[in-house]
Protein backbone atom coordinates (compact mmCIF):
# COMPACT_ATOMS: atom_id res chain seq x y z
CA UNK A 1 0.00 0.00 0.00
CA UNK A 2 1.13 3.44 -0.97
CA UNK A 3 -0.60 5.59 1.45
CA UNK A 4 -1.46 4.99 5.32
CA UNK A 5 -5.34 5.19 3.97
CA UNK A 6 -4.81 2.66 1.66
CA UNK A 7 -3.29 0.56 3.94
CA UNK A 8 -6.15 1.09 6.52
CA UNK A 9 -8.61 -0.16 3.91
CA UNK A 10 -6.37 -2.71 3.30
CA UNK A 11 -6.94 -3.84 6.48
CA UNK A 12 -10.72 -3.24 7.04
CA UNK A 13 -10.99 -5.89 3.62
CA UNK A 14 -8.83 -8.63 5.32
CA UNK A 15 -9.90 -8.42 9.16
CA UNK A 16 -13.88 -8.49 7.73
CA UNK A 17 -12.78 -11.09 4.68
CA UNK A 18 -15.14 -9.01 2.90
CA UNK A 19 -14.46 -6.42 0.47
CA UNK A 20 -13.56 -6.47 -3.44
CA UNK A 21 -9.54 -7.13 -3.05
CA UNK A 22 -10.45 -9.84 -1.05
CA UNK A 23 -13.02 -11.69 -3.69
CA UNK A 24 -10.50 -10.97 -6.91
CA UNK A 25 -7.61 -12.41 -3.93
CA UNK A 26 -9.55 -15.62 -2.92
CA UNK A 27 -11.61 -15.83 -6.00
CA UNK A 28 -8.73 -15.36 -8.70
CA UNK A 29 -11.31 -13.31 -10.40
CA UNK A 30 -10.94 -10.79 -13.16
CA UNK A 31 -10.71 -6.84 -12.62
CA UNK A 32 -13.50 -5.76 -10.45
CA UNK A 33 -14.81 -2.33 -10.23
CA UNK A 34 -17.13 -1.46 -6.95
CA UNK A 35 -19.06 2.15 -6.36
CA UNK A 36 -20.83 2.45 -3.18
CA UNK A 37 -23.95 3.45 -4.41
CA UNK A 38 -25.93 0.44 -4.73
CA UNK A 39 -23.90 -1.97 -4.11
CA UNK A 40 -25.39 -4.83 -1.97
CA UNK A 41 -22.40 -7.32 -2.77
CA UNK A 42 -19.82 -5.61 -0.03
CA UNK A 43 -21.81 -4.17 2.49
CA UNK A 44 -19.87 -4.89 5.24
CA UNK A 45 -17.24 -3.66 3.97
CA UNK A 46 -19.26 -0.25 2.30
CA UNK A 47 -20.16 0.06 6.01
CA UNK A 48 -16.76 0.06 7.95
CA UNK A 49 -15.52 3.05 5.79
CA UNK A 50 -16.51 6.34 5.96
CA UNK A 51 -17.67 8.14 2.86
CA UNK A 52 -15.35 10.87 3.16
CA UNK A 53 -12.92 8.55 2.32
CA UNK A 54 -14.09 5.90 0.02
CA UNK A 55 -16.73 5.71 -2.40
CA UNK A 56 -15.02 3.54 -5.48
CA UNK A 57 -12.74 0.99 -5.73
CA UNK A 58 -10.69 -0.95 -8.46
CA UNK A 59 -9.11 -4.17 -8.05
CA UNK A 60 -6.90 -5.51 -10.69
CA UNK A 61 -4.91 -9.38 -9.95
CA UNK A 62 -1.67 -9.59 -10.01
CA UNK A 63 -1.27 -12.50 -11.68
CA UNK A 64 1.46 -15.33 -12.72
CA UNK A 65 0.15 -17.55 -15.27
CA UNK A 66 -3.76 -18.20 -14.18
CA UNK A 67 -2.55 -17.92 -9.98
CA UNK A 68 -3.33 -14.66 -8.50
CA UNK A 69 -0.45 -13.84 -6.83
CA UNK A 70 -1.49 -10.25 -5.14
CA UNK A 71 -3.91 -7.80 -6.16
CA UNK A 72 -3.58 -3.77 -7.04
CA UNK A 73 -6.13 -1.86 -5.75
CA UNK A 74 -6.78 2.04 -6.36
CA UNK A 75 -9.11 4.08 -4.34
CA UNK A 76 -10.80 6.94 -4.80
CA UNK A 77 -13.15 9.35 -2.42
CA UNK A 78 -15.29 9.91 -5.18
CA UNK A 79 -18.06 8.28 -6.79
CA UNK A 80 -17.72 6.58 -10.59
CA UNK A 81 -14.41 7.91 -10.66
CA UNK A 82 -13.08 6.06 -13.31
CA UNK A 83 -12.77 6.49 -17.17
CA UNK A 84 -12.47 3.71 -19.52
CA UNK A 85 -9.01 4.32 -20.06
CA UNK A 86 -7.96 4.42 -16.70
CA UNK A 87 -9.28 0.87 -16.09
CA UNK A 88 -7.28 -0.23 -18.78
CA UNK A 89 -4.26 0.81 -17.07
CA UNK A 90 -4.87 0.04 -13.80
CA UNK A 91 -5.23 -3.55 -15.84
CA UNK A 92 -2.16 -2.93 -18.04
CA UNK A 93 0.04 -2.07 -14.87
CA UNK A 94 -1.53 -5.29 -12.89
CA UNK A 95 -0.52 -7.14 -15.81
CA UNK A 96 3.24 -5.69 -15.99
CA UNK A 97 3.90 -6.35 -11.92
CA UNK A 98 2.52 -9.74 -13.11
CA UNK A 99 5.45 -10.05 -15.60
CA UNK A 100 8.08 -8.61 -13.38
CA UNK A 101 7.47 -11.03 -10.84
CA UNK A 102 7.36 -13.72 -13.01
CA UNK A 103 10.67 -12.92 -14.15
CA UNK A 104 11.81 -12.86 -10.53
CA UNK A 105 10.66 -15.73 -9.59
CA UNK A 106 12.30 -17.57 -13.06
CA UNK A 107 14.96 -15.93 -12.65
CA UNK A 108 15.54 -17.57 -8.79
CA UNK A 109 14.81 -20.77 -10.14
CA UNK A 110 17.63 -20.60 -12.69
CA UNK A 111 20.28 -19.51 -9.78
CA UNK A 112 18.85 -23.01 -7.88
CA UNK A 113 19.07 -24.72 -10.71
CA UNK A 114 22.79 -23.12 -11.19
CA UNK A 115 23.60 -23.64 -7.57
CA UNK A 116 22.59 -27.32 -8.10
CA UNK A 117 24.64 -27.89 -11.12
CA UNK A 118 27.63 -26.64 -9.40
CA UNK A 119 26.96 -29.04 -6.55
CA UNK A 120 26.95 -31.58 -8.87
CA UNK A 121 30.03 -30.74 -10.76
CA UNK A 122 31.51 -30.26 -7.35
CA UNK A 123 30.59 -33.42 -6.28
CA UNK A 124 31.19 -35.41 -8.97
CA UNK A 125 35.08 -34.30 -9.16
CA UNK A 126 35.44 -35.41 -5.85
CA UNK A 127 33.79 -39.03 -6.60
CA UNK A 128 35.98 -39.33 -9.63
CA UNK A 129 38.96 -38.44 -6.64
CA UNK A 130 37.29 -41.22 -4.47
CA UNK A 131 37.19 -43.56 -7.67
CA UNK A 132 40.97 -42.89 -8.67
CA UNK A 133 42.22 -43.56 -5.11
CA UNK A 134 40.38 -47.22 -4.65
CA UNK A 135 41.45 -47.88 -8.55
CA UNK A 136 44.88 -47.62 -7.60
CA UNK A 137 44.87 -48.81 -4.20
CA UNK A 138 43.02 -51.93 -4.85
CA UNK A 139 43.62 -52.18 -8.81
CA UNK A 140 39.63 -51.47 -9.42
CA UNK A 141 38.25 -50.99 -12.62
CA UNK A 142 36.38 -47.64 -12.75
CA UNK A 143 33.22 -49.29 -12.82
CA UNK A 144 33.94 -51.55 -9.94
CA UNK A 145 35.35 -48.90 -7.71
CA UNK A 146 32.03 -46.70 -8.50
CA UNK A 147 30.03 -50.02 -7.24
CA UNK A 148 31.75 -50.24 -4.34
CA UNK A 149 32.11 -46.72 -3.11
CA UNK A 150 27.56 -46.68 -4.04
CA UNK A 151 27.74 -50.10 -1.83
CA UNK A 152 29.46 -48.93 1.26
CA UNK A 153 27.52 -45.27 0.58
CA UNK A 154 24.23 -47.69 1.16
CA UNK A 155 25.05 -49.34 3.43
CA UNK A 156 26.11 -46.62 5.84
CA UNK A 157 23.26 -45.03 4.74
CA UNK A 158 25.86 -41.49 3.73
CA UNK A 159 25.48 -39.69 0.72
CA UNK A 160 28.03 -40.31 -1.85
CA UNK A 161 29.79 -37.10 -2.37
CA UNK A 162 30.00 -37.18 1.41
CA UNK A 163 31.65 -40.73 1.32
CA UNK A 164 34.28 -40.06 -1.66
CA UNK A 165 34.95 -36.52 0.21
CA UNK A 166 35.89 -38.58 3.60
CA UNK A 167 38.51 -41.11 1.25
CA UNK A 168 39.52 -38.26 -0.17
CA UNK A 169 40.18 -36.18 2.93
CA UNK A 170 42.18 -39.23 4.68
CA UNK A 171 44.14 -39.95 1.63
CA UNK A 172 45.48 -36.33 1.53
CA UNK A 173 46.25 -36.05 5.44
CA UNK A 174 48.19 -39.29 4.84
CA UNK A 175 50.19 -37.84 1.97
CA UNK A 176 50.96 -35.14 3.78
CA UNK A 177 48.26 -32.34 3.53
CA UNK A 178 49.57 -28.71 2.21
CA UNK A 179 52.40 -29.62 0.70
CA UNK A 180 53.39 -27.14 -1.95
CA UNK A 181 51.43 -27.83 -6.06
CA UNK A 182 53.37 -28.17 -9.07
Amino acid sequence: SSSVEAQELDGIQYLSSDGPARRVWKENSDLVVQTRSGDTEFETFWARVSTDKLNSVVVAPIRIGEDVLGVLTVYQSSTHAWAFEDLQKIEFFAEAVGAVLHHVEEEQQLRTLAKQLEQAMKSREIIEQAKGILMAKYAYSAETALANLTKVSQDKNIRLRVLAQDIVDKVTRQNGEGLPSA
